[in-house]
């Protein structure tokens, strides 16, 4: 079962989902004592492939909670009226298999915070009917995720709805250290693997990218024992070429949230974005990406 060890670093997003989930449905006693009300709606947002639907399936298995994970498109339905049903349901059946949580991915697909059709509408109307509706959902909370916040109604942001947001960002140095220790965990590795040197090469590397660099490296005495050698262990030779040859993700991302986020004059809304796709754009002046 996924739980928050196996997610590389976050801690502030952690600590932030335990004191709003976690520990909501472990010590309800304690939240009654400080009249903290445990409902509690997360938005988790940022670029695609650093840790959202990895971070929503570890607080699941933190507290042993059933998980769903609805991602929005797959709710759309062309017949008139279907979409709101499928809506009323997942929130009936998150009730009836409490504790739960709710992980709904692509939530920009709701409506937006743009002129939408009336069709659209009536689906992000009753979205937000049974959000507010949810005052007495005890042992049921909502997480969500977006990789373009700028696509989002604010309606869905108000309080009482999505009320905290967490920007999951790119991993950093420590971050990308951990990422390779997690996800070469269980492989033979080689002693002669710097997890240092790959930290400082792989920067503008998502957890996905460097997912894919260690299941690359594998391939490479994979394919060996398959053509009869022997069996060895991956070594750092090995990672290293599987760096060169896996594209870090992040930079394209950037630059379209750079221009949604300008386009749209909301620069304040998401300064974490805003600033680190400048950080991106001077490097790519610089020549390095």
């Amino acid at each position: 079962m996924t739980s928050f060890d196996d997610v590389g670093d976050l801690e502030e997003i952690k600590r932030g989902i335990r004191l709003s989930i976690i520990y909501p449905l472990k010590r309800p006693d304690l939240y009654e004592l400080y009249k903290r009300g445990i409902k509690s709606s997360i938005l988790l947002y940022g670029p695609p492939g650093c840790g959202k639907t990895l971070l929503a399936r570890a607080t699941a298995g933190e507290v042993d909670a059933s998980f769903s994970n609805i991602k929005i498109p797959d709710l759309v339905s062309k017949w008139y009226g279907e979409t709101d049903r499928n809506i009323q349901r997942i929130f009936k059946e998150a009730r009836k298999n409490a504790p739960s949580i709710l992980f709904f991915d692509e939530v920009d697909g709701i409506g937006s915070h743009k002129d939408v059709e009336h069709h659209e509408r009536r689906i992000l109307d009753t979205f937000l009917t049974e959000l507010d509706g949810f005052e007495d959902r005890g042992d049921v909370m909502i997480l969500a995720a977006t990789n373009a916040p700028w696509n989002i109604d604010p309606a869905l942001m108000r309080p009482g709805r999505f009320d905290k947001l967490f920007f999951v960002p790119p991993p950093d140095y420590r971050a990308r250290m951990e990422i390779f220790r997690i996800h070469l965990r269980g492989r033979p590795v080689a002693d002669d693997c710097d997890l240092k040197e790959l930290a400082k090469l792989t920067e503008n590397y998502s957890g996905a990218d460097i997912r894919e660099v260690c299941d690359e490296a594998a391939l490479f005495p994979l394919e060996e024992a398959i053509k009869g050698k022997p069996s060895r262990c991956i070594s750092m030779d090995d990672l290293l070429k599987a760096v060169k040859r896996v594209k870090p993700s992040l930079p394209y991302w950037h630059r379209i949230a750079k221009f949604r986020i300008t386009e749209r004059r909301m620069e304040d809304f998401f300064p974490e974005i805003f600033e680190y796709s400048q950080k991106l754009e001077k490097i790519r002046i610089s020549g390095y990406i």
